[in-house]
């Protein structure tokens, strides 16, 4: 496995990479053209006291105030950072959705590297969850931002769980506990993340014990 983790970062293994990032980009770039919507676009954001003034309040507010009574100030945050650099213009909005989609992509694609051990797996898998008819809404639609920030420090969670493991180094535990914090403050679905990483461990023969739920207790 390891010999295999190191030919991902080979000259001919980025093309996989390449690959998802190209047809990413093509598939959605016509969304940059899009404007923002009637639907919960102007009570997210333009509208939005808490988004159209950037300052130290604002923030304490952000983290304490449901938002179309949901609870996700990380992406609360975002849009009023986006809003303090550019505007009611979409563009950027949208762009920034794009990249995270592409981001969530290449987490899939490492993920599932890292559990098959085979490029072609991972790419199979890296792109049907591109371009599944499912994402359109999420990428598309600005507010549906938190379900892509979401997505990305959930995986990313994941990932360095399964990295802290392998590789027993404990910077990747305390990365995985940063972004399922990220997670939680982007969308309360997150709260899922301790029972899948339960299930992968005891879905490993030589990872049951009691000793492994110690590591999943801070999740809790």
């Amino acid at each position: 496995m390891e010999n295999n983790q190191r030919k991902i970062f080979q000259s001919k293994s980025f093309l996989p990479i390449i690959i998802l990032l190209l047809v990413g980009a093509v598939t959605f770039s016509p969304i940059l053209e899009n404007g923002f919507t009637n639907w919960d676009d102007k009570a997210q954001l333009l509208d939005n006291p808490l988004v159209r003034e950037l300052s130290i309040h604002n923030l304490k507010e952000i983290f304490t105030t449901p938002v179309v009574s949901e609870y996700h100030p990380l992406v609360t945050a975002l849009f009023s950072l986006e809003y303090r650099l550019f505007g009611p213009n979409p563009f950027p909005y949208h762009l920034h959705s794009l990249l995270i989609h592409l981001a969530n992509t290449l987490l899939i694609f490492f993920i599932f590297y890292k559990l098959s051990g085979k490029v072609s797996i991972a790419l199979a898998g890296a792109l049907l969850f591109e371009v599944h008819p499912f994402q359109v809404q999420a990428v598309a639609w600005i507010s549906a931002r938190k379900d892509l920030l979401f997505t990305c420090f959930y995986l990313a969670s994941f990932l360095s769980y399964f990295t802290f493991r392998s590789k027993n180094k404990i910077i990747y535990y305390f990365l995985a506990l940063l972004f399922f914090i990220c997670a939680l403050l982007s969308k309360a679905l997150a709260v899922t993340l301790p029972v899948i990483l339960l299930l992968w461990i005891y879905s490993e023969k030589k990872r049951r014990g009691r000793r492994e739920l110690k590591w999943i207790l801070p999740f809790i």
